[in-house]
Parts: structure tokens; C-alpha cells; sequence
């Protein structure tokens, strides 16, 4: 995956604003209405949201690491689509599934003996398949060449460093399979509209992809209103982590990217889903203002 995009840094809409240097801090209102969403999860939350049309940028703990958990198999579908064009395989190449080697949550590899690279990569965004996941790292080169992707993006935070189902322990202090709601706001923003890695189709598939999940309507999705198009990829793991990352097509309007981390071990998962949405709807309002 060396040879896909040269390392630079991550740009705005436009190509003219770097991410790190024109986050704007959130109206007092704001900060006070995601702290208290905060305070009753009992956790940390960690939120970026970027506008394509304005460059306008608002961060809450931007900066602070949380286990990604599946939100990575967005920019895992990112790095297959990047070597499909770049020759390196090719989207209809087929890997044989070893039923010995299904792990937890693969309501898709379960049931197939064979699957196209194609399908796997949907399979792990819209159904959030992990043993489709694995088999997706296992082509790049493993969890290492998925970090080195994150890097050829411009990411130089995020992490990827295990396999499913490992990758979402979420142990204090362990920075392993971790990222920042800043960072995976800007590779969002690199895969779906940048200049300089996926060509047009590559960029809509993801984005297809994307709208079509399956997992996650109850939190950044639950958010917008129902005439305009969403996209997301949430993540859950059973130890407090639960984040979800989205993209939003406001109608008559560039979109907007929204991204949210929680890590509350001593709440339960509806809480967490519960946050997010919260969260989101505060985000969401910022729209156009």
C-alpha cells in the first residue's frame, strides 16, 4: 500500500485550510449542551464536525484518542478501493472463507464460501462484518499496512494494530486501534472528497456504501431530518466504547462530516447510543449557522 498517495497533510474542502489549524471553539451554549451529555454518560466524549462548503470546523476533545472499534472499515473499504485502482488486486478477485476462522458478528461471511473482495467490503460497511474485515486486512497486508494507509492520508494519529474481535478491548491507557475525532473527520473528508487518491466512481461506491448501513439509524443518523441524505459506519465494543462517524447531505448544500467517540466502561451501550445522538443533534444544528 506504499505506493498509492504520497504523505501529506490532511486538507479542508477547497484544499486551503490544514484540519489542525482552523478548528473554531464552540459557542459557550454548545460546549455547555455536549458536557451535559457528557456528565450523564458518565465518560468522555470526543466530537468533530466539519463542513465541506464553508471550511468551518468545531471540536469537543478533538484530540483525545478513543478505540475506533468498526468505525476503521470505512477507510479499510478506502484501502481496497485505492489498490483496486492501482492495480495492486481487483474488486472481483475472490477469497475462499474458512468457517474455522469466522469470528463473532459476520452475518455475511457465515454463510458463504467465497466472497469477491467487492462484496467483503460491503459486507464490512454496511453490515459491519468482521470476519469480512479480517480477510479485507489479511489482502492489504494486515493491520500495519491499513496503519500505513491512515498515514498516506495525511493521518498521522490513527492506529490500527490488531484483528477483529481484539481490536476492541478498549483497556485504559492502551492506545492500540485508537483515534481522535479530528483525525478520522479528515480521512473521511480525504476518501469521499479529495483531490488526489480515489477517482469519482471509487468515491461514490464508498459513499454508497455507506448510506446503506444497516447498524447504526439510532445514532448520528437518528439526528437529521428525514429529506436529507445520511451516511455512517458506528462502532461498539463491550467494554464502553460506542462511536458512530457519518457523512450528511443536506439538500442544496455541500455536506458536512460529523464524528463522534465515547468511552463510558461503566455505562451500557444504549446509553452510549443514546449519547451520540444527543451529541449529534447539537452538531447538527450547527449546520449553516
Amino acid at each position: 500500500m506504499t505506493g498509492l498517495l504520497s504523505r501529506r497533510s490532511v486538507l479542508l474542502a477547497g484544499g486551503t485550510l490544514a484540519l489542525t489549524s482552523c478548528v473554531s471553539r464552540p459557542r459557550s451554549a454548545t460546549v455547555s449542551r455536549i458536557s451535559t451529555v457528557e456528565a450523564a454518560l458518565g465518560g468522555r466524549i470526543g466530537a468533530f464536525f466539519l463542513d465541506i462548503e464553508t471550511g468551518r470546523a468545531i471540536g469537543y476533545r478533538e484530540q483525545e484518542r478513543f478505540a475506533m472499534c468498526s468505525t476503521f472499515k470505512v477507510a479499510l473499504a478506502g484501502a481496497i478501493l485505492a489498490g483496486d485502482q492501482a492495480g495492486e488486486f481487483s474488486l472481483t478477485d475472490t477469497v475462499e472463507i474458512d468457517p474455522d476462522h469466522v469470528v463473532s458478528n459476520s452475518p455475511v461471511t457465515a454463510t458463504q464460501p467465497e466472497m469477491t473482495l467487492s462484496s467483503l467490503s460491503r459486507a464490512a460497511v454496511e453490515y459491519s462484518d468482521n470476519t469480512a474485515a479480517n480477510l479485507l486486512l489479511e489482502t492489504i497486508g494486515g493491520p500495519a499496512a491499513m496503519t500505513e494507509f491512515f498515514r498516506q492520508l495525511g493521518d498521522d494519529v490513527t492506529r490500527l494494530d490488531r484483528y477483529e474481535t481484539e481490536l476492541n478491548s478498549n483497556q485504559p491507557g492502551d492506545i492500540r486501534d485508537t483515534t481522535t475525532a479530528q483525525a478520522m473527520s479528515g480521512v473521511l473528508n480525504k476518501l469521499v472528497f479529495g483531490d488526489s487518491l480515489l477517482a469519482a466512481p471509487a468515491k461514490a461506491q464508498l459513499a454508497e456504501w455507506m448510506r446503506a448501513e444497516r447498524n447504526g439509524p439510532n445514532r448520528i443518523r437518528a439526528a437529521v431530518p428525514a429529506d436529507w441524505k445520511a451516511g455512517n459506519k458506528p462502532g461498539t465494543s463491550n467494554n464502553g466504547a460506542v462511536n458512530d462517524i457519518a457523512i450528511i447531505w443536506p439538500p442544496g448544500r455541500k455536506p458536512v462530516i460529523i464524528c463522534i467517540y465515547t468511552n463510558a466502561p461503566t455505562s451500557d451501550v444504549p446509553a452510549g447510543i443514546k449519547a451520540i445522538s444527543d451529541v449529534a443533534a447539537i452538531l447538527v444544528a450547527e449546520i449553516g449557522a
